[in-house]
């Protein structure tokens, strides 16, 4: 019996690190196809945080933080970006990997919350998806208008000289508004829809 025990663990062990492994596999696909981004006005909007989401409900707030890292350095890849890395990239750094950690040990942690009170198991999924798009969009923009939000370089270039950092704020949450909205509403179908089976599946193996 307790062979059996042990070996289950094992395989469980063994079927969340493959999990992770594809996931982030599937994350690199994405960036390298062009697929994972699409360039809509300022910035572009992105699927790419699903996969960190799913990992983070479905295996856990590590896988989370793992895949997070991987989201964070794609984003790096961005022409976008290339503009705050000629600033400061210690900053560019800690914007977009920091923030890419941070949300996926964020998700998983809401969702193990959520779970011990959704006693339906239904709407913890969506949820934590939900909120992790959400908390993306505002860690992302609140970041760039605190640490470039002065910048005579970046403000510039993005047609906002003479801009407080509140006005910086405002203005991205305007140009971003229908993006954000559209990011939400795939993060958390993506969430409910794919998740939800992955995790029974897991729990059952």
């Amino acid at each position: 019996m307790a062979k059996e025990k042990k070996g289950r663990a094992i395989s469980k062990g063994t079927l969340m690190l493959v999990q992770t492994a594809i996931l982030a596999a599937l994350m690199l696909v994405l960036n390298g196809t062009g697929l994972g981004y699409l360039k809509i006005g300022v910035f572009s909007l992105t699927v790419m945080l699903a996969p960190v989401i799913i990992g983070a409900i479905t295996v856990g707030k590590t896988a989370g933080v793992l895949l997070g890292a991987v989201f964070g350095a794609t984003v790096l890849t961005l022409p976008e970006t290339q503009l705050f890395m000629s600033v400061s990239l210690p900053f560019t750094l800690v914007l977009c990997v920091g923030r890419g950690l941070l949300l996926g040990f964020l998700c998983g942690l809401m969702f193990e919350g959520f779970k011990k009170i959704d006693k339906t198991r239904l709407w913890s999924f969506g949820a934590a998806g939900l909120l992790t798009a959400l908390l993306n969009t505002v860690v992302t923009i609140g970041g760039i208008a605190l640490i470039f939000g002065s910048n005579p370089t970046v403000l510039e270039a993005l047609g906002m000289s003479g801009f407080s950092k509140a006005k910086v704020f405002t203005a991205f949450i305007s140009l971003v508004g229908v993006q954000a909205v559209i990011e939400a509403f795939l993060c958390t179908f993506i969430a409910a829809a794919i998740a939800k089976p992955v995790t029974v599946y897991v729990n059952k193996a």
